[in-house]
């Protein structure tokens, strides 16, 4: 099936294909249509369309006028590319539509899933998904089609289903605390339809809450004129009783609502055991609050979202999500986010205060009038969280950051690492399959091993390989062998390690964006921090600094006191980065003073030792803290590093002095 068709019922009747239109026909080929596509997917016997065409008084050649409408139709459906979608099936007619290609059927299961938004609490989203369904509506059902027959009741059909989501899309609005919108769309329709009482009672219960006392009394008069003129009648007892309600003043507050805002947990989760295990006793028995820390893409949201459906039916007020965007060029405001919760809390959205401390405040009331987990994904740091923090101990907060938030008062953090190998492997097996992984054991080692067994990179590269059945796991871990394409590799969809690992990068300043590039470019598997000294040209304190607030961002980490290491993709980024944004000459310079400054260090530390090793000399570049006893040994594998990147590089010098160091331990 062609996935571009849509076939249009709800206004005037329509069918389009990729962008081109089935032509204007005339009102009996209208009809035709019309009918089939209330009955999409059923036959239609042929005296059924008979009927739907002229009634109960047909023309005597109605059957041969069918047949020229029907092979003329399926004419027009071929023409733009909707051929053998109208068959003949069982003496009538039957045309094919998918169901997310008819506008009436996208638009009732909208409605159902309006409703059960609405039935567990969440009101804000009811009315999202109500705006979203009434988009569809382009007008009256089928409003350019004759009717004749059954043909007629389908379009009334059409039209009670269209009040009675009205109605319970006023239901939404009313329980989301969006009075002004429902009284005017209300005030609408009870002029199309005065007779419809469900919608008089909403409106009366729209201006009641929004304390417009005065209105609703009016429009409780002008109900009962309405209905006295034309049946006779007196309005029914509901709204009999909510008049007194509104004579009496007493309160028709909305009910609780119970907001559910979590997205679905990951299917494909595996291990964070102990780091789940952790976080659940945080969350139900100290209620304290949370953090889960770590890098770009090692799952510090799939860890949130599973541990909050876990724990979630223990906060009987329900579960509030935000993404904070944190990492993005546009962090959200507090002020805003307060906004959006105080409304998912149930408070009108005319009673939300301006000031910032004040709607605070409020939200902190809110929140101790009931158990509510809030989970605020990917923050910023914590002048964009504090204003968001539960303010007593009956509701917690889960929050994920990529930076260390130490300001969170009495909060727990779980520091959030990449897998391990194991979990690596059965992580990229839950998506691509067991038996592809169980057949080329090594070659799924590599790929997990290429991906730095970061969650991120795993997934996408399970998926790639679901997505393409026909590739070995060995032909993926060729791709992405190469560094210099890994990252090319590693995207699907709209997933992509470049980019998740791009928006840490873009939210460091200058100086530490052209460090992480520098240092990216050292092959050591571990450095020290004073070696961003030479590197940038600054003194050791500064450099020190610098990196230290390169690993508070998780864009490095730690490896031992005052040494330093990148994650594997990390590495790649960075080196991406320096050769888009640092000449070459600025590369090679900062290494050969990076390099120059290893071997000087070593012989300044061989100075306190009591006989001597190292015969080199070079300029003096800072100092280290520790036992010089110590250092040649450390020091061994990371200068056969820099002995096997200098020699590349031509300098040759360098790698003798590395030789001294190496020969030295």
């Amino acid at each position: 099936m062609v996935a571009t068709a849509t076939f249009a019922v709800l206004g005037p009747l329509c069918v389009r294909n990729n962008g081109r239109r089935l032509p204007q026909a005339g009102r009996r080929q209208r009809a035709l249509l019309a009918a089939l596509l209330l009955r999409a997917r059923q036959p239609v016997s042929l005296p059924a369309v008979v009927e739907a065409l002229w009634g109960d008084r047909p023309p005597a050649s109605a059957i041969a006028n069918v047949h020229t409408h029907v092979s003329r139709l399926r004419r027009e459906l071929a023409a733009i590319g909707l051929a053998d979608r109208l068959v003949t099936d069982c003496g009538g007619y039957r045309l094919h539509v998918e169901p997310d290609e008819l506008d009436s059927t996208l638009f009732q299961s909208a409605a159902e899933q309006a409703r059960a938004e609405l039935a567990s609490g969440d009101a804000v989203k009811a009315v999202a998904v109500w705006e979203e369904a009434w988009s569809g509506w382009r007008g009256e059902p089928l409003e350019d089609v004759p009717r004749c027959g059954w043909l007629e009741g389908e379009v009334v059909r059409l039209e009670e289903m269209a009040t009675a989501a009205r109605e319970d899309f006023a239901d939404a609005r009313l329980a989301a605390g969006q009075f002004g919108t429902v009284i005017t769309e209300l005030g609408a329709l009870v002029r199309q339809s005065p007779l419809r009482e469900g919608l008089w009672r909403r409106l009366i219960l729209a201006q009641h809450r929004a304390g417009r006392r005065a209105e609703a009394l009016e429009t409780c008069r002008a109900l009962r004129a309405v209905l006295g003129e034309a049946l006779g009648v007196e309005p029914c007892d509901e709204i009999q009783r909510l008049r007194q309600e509104v004579l009496r003043g007493t309160s028709a507050a909305p009910r609780v609502v119970r907001p559910m805002q979590l997205p679905p947990g990951a299917e494909d989760f595996v291990g964070r055991v102990a780091e789940t295990t952790e976080l659940v006793r945080i969350l139900t028995e100290e209620r304290r609050p949370a953090v889960i820390v770590g890098k770009a893409g090692v799952g510090k949201t799939a860890l949130a979202v599973r541990v909050a459906h876990e724990v979630g039916t223990g906060f009987r007020g329900g579960q509030l999500y935000v993404r904070l965007r944190g990492t993005s060029p546009s962090p959200r405001d507090p002020a805003t986010v307060l906004v959006e919760l105080l409304i998912a809390l149930g408070v009108h959205p005319h009673a939300v205060p301006d000031d910032l401390d004040a709607q605070a405040a409020l939200y902190r009331s809110q929140l101790a009038a009931r158990q509510v987990l809030v989970v605020l994904d990917d923050a910023a740091g914590m002048a964009q969280v504090r204003p968001l923090l539960p303010g007593s101990a009956g509701s917690a907060v889960l929050i994920t950051s990529r930076v260390r938030l130490v300001e969170t008062s009495g909060a727990h953090a779980v520091h959030l690492d990449v897998l391990g190998p194991q979990d690596s492997v059965r992580l990229l097996a839950s998506i691509a399959g067991q038996d592809r992984m169980t057949a080329e054991p090594l070659a799924a080692a590599d790929v997990a091993r290429y991906c730095g067994n970061l969650p991120l990179a795993l997934r996408i590269a399970g998926s790639r390989l679901a997505r393409r059945s026909h590739w070995t796991v060995g032909r993926l871990a060729e791709r992405l062998a190469c560094e210099g394409t890994r990252l090319d590799e590693l995207r699907i969809d709209d997933l992509e390690a470049r980019a998740s690992l791009a928006s840490s990068y873009r939210a460091l300043a200058e100086d530490q964006q052209r460090a992480f590039r520098l240092l990216s470019l050292l092959d050591a598997p571990d450095f020290p921090g004073w070696v961003a000294g030479p590197l940038l040209e600054i003194g050791v304190t500064d450099a020190e600094e610098i990196v230290d607030s390169l690993a508070d961002a998780h864009l490095l980490e730690c490896a031992g006191p005052g040494r330093y290491r990148f994650h594997e993709l990390l590495r790649v980024f960075g080196r991406e980065r320096a050769q888009d944004q640092d000449a070459a000459g600025d590369r090679t310079g900062a290494l050969h003073r990076a390099f120059t400054a290893r071997p000087g260090l070593a012989a300044r530390e061989e100075a306190g030792l009591p006989c001597r090793f190292a015969e080199v000399r070079l300029p003096d570049h800072g100092s280290v803290q520790g036992d010089p006893l110590t250092f040649p040994g450390t020091e061994r594998d990371r200068a056969v590093a820099v002995a096997g990147q200098a020699i590349p590089l031509g300098m040759t010098a360098l790698s003798r002095g590395a030789d001294h160091v190496v020969r030295s331990a």
